[in-house]
């Protein structure tokens, strides 16, 4: 199942990064994402982590995630896609800078690669 905030490209990206949950169907070349929304949203509040692709700021977050271990803890949220842009926008009152995190469960919202890196070191404990 692809989740449908992220796209293909990104996603086998970040799979590459991550763990070996993906699978490669063999009726294309697109990577297939299997339960992956299941284990982006484990608790009930969600921790939004919105970034660009091609940012390094953005990269720095998810590698730093994924070396902790919690990745899986965080819903990637890319904004190239039109519905995310939306969104980021409503909480950042047309603010567009990424890397950006809402943890719904705590109501905190930052930018900053190292003080998102720094609030997800104390958060994920």
């Amino acid at each position: 199942m692809k989740h449908p905030n992220i796209s293909i490209a990104f996603m086998a990206m970040v799979m590459l990064l991550t763990t070996s949950s993906c699978m490669f169907s063999k009726k294309n070349s697109n990577t297939q994402i299997e339960n992956r929304e299941e284990q982006l949203m484990p608790a009930e509040k969600q921790i939004k982590l919105f970034i660009y692709q091609s940012c390094s700021y953005c990269h720095r977050v998810i590698r730093a995630l994924r070396l902790n271990g919690n990745l899986e803890k965080v819903l990637i949220m890319d904004v190239d896609i039109p519905e995310n842009m939306v969104e980021l926008k409503k909480l950042t009152n047309n603010n567009t800078q990424c890397p950006f995190i809402y943890d719904e469960e705590k109501n905190v919202k930052m930018h900053e690669s190292q003080d998102i890196i720094n609030y997800f070191s104390k958060r994920f404990q």
